[in-house]
């Protein structure tokens, strides 16, 4: 599952990027809420297939681990993008400048100041902002479809007496 949603996201991106849209906030939010949509189907389906002989540990570890192959497909994907097309960088400059241009109360030197910061640290910021919203987002989507999942379980001493 965390492949197939992994696909989905990468698909996302690349047209996103084509289209010229990824920069855009509402594009951000989608994939983040299809994202999460995936994990809730994912623990649901697990809880599904085992007829709901499923704990909510049971689910939620099954939905936290599919968030962390999707974490590292993702991480991977965002490194090998933006080594590919390193524009993506200069556009993420660009928006960056122009926020920050708008926000008001901020000098052109402080501008600089932390566009030049953040071009010398983008690859942490990118490695450390996927991993964080895709966790934080896998853990919440996670709990969300643990409890969520329909649960009956059978308890072990049931049939004894």
């Amino acid at each position: 599952m965390g492949a197939t949603l992994s696909l989905i996201l990468i698909v996302m991106s690349v047209v996103a990027y084509i289209a010229g849209v990824d920069q855009q906030t509402w594009y951000k939010w989608v994939s983040i809420i299809i994202f999460f949509g995936g994990i809730v189907y994912a623990c649901m389906n697990y809880g599904k297939q085992l007829d709901g002989q499923v704990s909510f540990g049971n689910c939620f570890a099954y939905g936290f681990k599919t968030s962390a192959v999707i974490t590292c497909f993702m991480l991977l994907f965002s490194v090998i993008f933006l080594l590919i097309f390193p524009e993506i960088k200069e556009k993420a400059m660009d928006a960056a400048r122009k926020q920050m241009e708008e926000r008001g109360g901020v000098t052109e030197d402080q501008i600089e100041a932390g566009i030049a910061f953040a071009r010398k640290s983008f690859m942490l910021f990118l490695i450390v902002g996927v991993i964080f919203i895709y966790l934080i987002a896998g853990v919440i989507a996670s709990l969300v479809g643990a409890g969520l999942t329909k649960k009956n379980p059978q308890s072990p001493f049931e049939n004894q007496i």
